[in-house]
């Protein structure tokens, strides 16, 4: 696994786990809550899409 793999890799456990914090620790009917935490977890899957085809464009 190369540096720029391992960055997309990070990004998106930090990315992923920052969202259920959001998810989980606000008050359910705030509008905030559900929007700061859908955004970071389309950016946390974004980045495991990176790190996904980081790793197959080295084979």
């Amino acid at each position: 696994m190369n540096r720029s793999s391992t960055i997309w890799l990070l990004l998106a456990l930090v990315l992923g786990f920052y969202s259920l914090y959001v998810f989980s620790s606000g008050p359910r009917e705030s509008l905030w809550v559900a929007v700061s935490g859908g955004v970071l977890a389309v950016a946390s899957v974004a980045a495991l899409a990176s790190f996904v085809r980081s790793i197959k464009s080295r084979d």
